[in-house]
């Protein structure tokens, strides 16, 4: 009986030839196994067994066996001895008897391979090679990168305007009065608010009598052109500035701004220091100070204020207790219907009005349609025009010392008073130089210059077609006892109702020397009357 014994080895194989190469040696074994099952009773050898080859190594040949015939290994296992002849061998024992064929030198069951314990356990081999295909590029596209970002409720800050700490939207009435708020909390420093050119802020309510908040810090607005204005049917102003705050507005129209009757101000009120440069007033009503109304310092230049209104004072400023500068500002129009100061009222202020000012066809109810002074008033290089008033005074109204009133360089015309001086009616200090009065007209005494109590000085100037209808003094009429003249002046067309178509006095004495009378041989008894002395006289007018 052939035994076959075979060992098998641990075969370490990778990835899916494990299950082929066990397949392989298990059809070897059928194969050898079925061999050698074979050998027929009659003890024919049936010759080496065929194993199909493998990828196994071969196995190396062992020690012959004691019969001398090779062993043979099958691939990967022990030696299979090869099966013995039992034929009838010459010199052998009796014919036909069959020899019993020897057994193996040995019968011992071989020898299990060295170790029979079960392998540990390995881990498994990373496949060299698997069949999973390796992943390549896709052309998956790449999702934009260029999504809008959603907007936020944060607006991106627009860059401020050189020399702007705030900038104001066209038309944003409540971020003006938040720049305000926090231009006051800034300190004593100076804030400037710049306002959008050519913008219209439309104010149709406010915080008690003001459309913005009081300014109690120095503040700046920049107009650049643009309109404040009230709308609606509430009454209120715009601005209004404590004793501690100052003010300055710039190149902007303020407009239909109301206080309502017993009230001052229509547009400002200021206690403090306010700066006007370029600002039109227009439309602007009040009790007194129909656009400004001004107990602190007041500074104005260029500018207009046209058809302001009050119920009593100063139809476009009232200056009260204060000191003012104007320059270069255009008044017309303006109105006082219930008293005086068509246009401007002063109170026991300071005020000088320079630099090309005008007043034209301003009104008062009563006395000076263009200024009533109860100040010291100073006038020059100053136009009033077409003024008119209801009592005295067409242009000007002057009241009692202390009050003064200086006037150079400046021109009144087509002024008309309903009483005495149809430009000036004086009751203080008047000095007047270099100044032109021509086609004044009173309805009664002094048709350019009415003087009651006070002292006047006139020089260098010329007086031309006034009128006094009434009565007397066609140009002045001088009832003061104080000596008071006229000289180096020209004194021509005047005409009088009544006495002295130039100059008439009341009382005392009145210097008129070294006038020209509009004639080469002096003044006549029409032109003056018994008290004035014209001599001598000029041939020609000086000016």
């Amino acid at each position: 009986m052939l035994v076959a014994i075979v060992s098998i080895g641990t075969l370490a194989v990778l990835g899916s030839s494990v299950s082929n190469s066990f397949e392989q040696v298990n059809n070897a074994l059928s194969v050898s196994i079925a061999d050698a099952g074979s050998d027929g009773p009659g003890g024919t050898p049936g010759g080496p067994t065929s194993v199909p080859p493998t990828n196994q190594p071969t196995a190396t040949p062992t020690e012959e066996s004691t019969s001398g015939a090779p062993t043979s290994v099958p691939p990967g296992g022990s030696p299979v001895p090869s099966a013995t002849n039992s034929g009838s061998g010459g010199g052998g024992g009796g014919g036909g008897s069959t020899d019993t064929p020897e057994p193996p030198e040995s019968t011992e069951t071989p020898e299990p391979p060295e170790s029979t314990e079960t392998p540990e356990p390995t881990e498994t081999p990373i496949p060299l090679e698997t069949n999973t295909p390796i992943p390549t590029a896709t052309n998956t596209p790449v999702p934009p990168t260029n999504t809008p970002v959603p907007p936020t409720n944060t607006p991106t800050p627009t860059p401020l305007p050189v020399g702007c700490d705030y900038s104001i939207p066209a038309g944003d009435t409540a971020a003006f009065r938040a720049a305000v708020t926090s231009a006051n909390n800034n300190g004593s420093s100076t804030d400037t608010i710049c306002l959008t050119a050519g913008s219209t802020y439309s104010f149709s309510s406010a915080s008690g009598s003001n459309a913005l908040p009081q300014v109690s810090t120095p503040i700046t607005v920049k107009g650049n052109g643009a309109t404040l204005e009230r709308s609606g049917g509430d009454t209120f102003r715009m601005f209004n500035v404590s004793g501690g705050g100052s003010l300055t507005l710039e190149s902007m129209t303020i407009r239909n701004a109301t206080i309502g009757s017993s009230n001052n101000g229509g547009a400002i009120y200021s206690s403090g220091t306010l700066t006007l440069t370029s600002v039109t007033f227009s439309g602007n009503s009040a009790e007194r100070g129909g656009a400004v109304y001004s107990r602190g310092t007041l500074t104005v230049t260029g500018g207009s204020f046209t058809s302001n209104t009050v119920n009593l004072d100063g139809g476009a400023i009232y200056i009260n207790e204060g000191t003012a500068s104007i320059s270069g500002v255009t008044f017309s129009s303006n109105s006082s219907s219930g008293d005086d100061g068509g246009a401007i009222y002063i109170n026991n202020s300071t005020v000088t009005i320079s630099g090309g000012t005008s007043f034209t066809n301003n009104s008062a109810y009563d006395n000076a349609g263009a200024i009533y002074n109860s100040g010291t008033l100073t006038l020059s290089d100053t136009s009033f025009t077409g003024n008119t008033a209801g009592g005295y005074g067409g242009a000007i109204n002057s009241s009692d010392s202390p009050d003064s009133l200086t006037i150079s360089s400046s021109t009144f015309t087509g002024n008309i008073a309903t009483g005495d001086g149809g430009a000036i009616r004086n009751s203080g200090s008047l000095t007047v130089s270099s100044s032109t009065f021509g086609s004044n007209i009173s309805g009664d005494d002094g048709g350019a210059i009415y003087n009651t109590t006070g002292s006047l000085t006139v020089t260098n100037s010329m007086f031309t077609n006034n009128n006094a209808t009434g009565d007397d003094g066609g140009a002045i009429y001088d009832n003061s006892d104080s000596s008071n003249s006229a000289n180096d002046s020209c004194f021509s067309g005047n005409t009088a109702n009544d006495d002295g178509d130039a100059i008439y006095r009341g009382s005392g004495s009145f210097d008129a020397e070294d006038n020209y009378w509009g004639r080469t041989d002096g003044a006549t008894s029409a032109m003056i009357n018994r008290r004035v002395d014209a001599t001598p006289y000029r041939s020609s007018c000086p000016n």
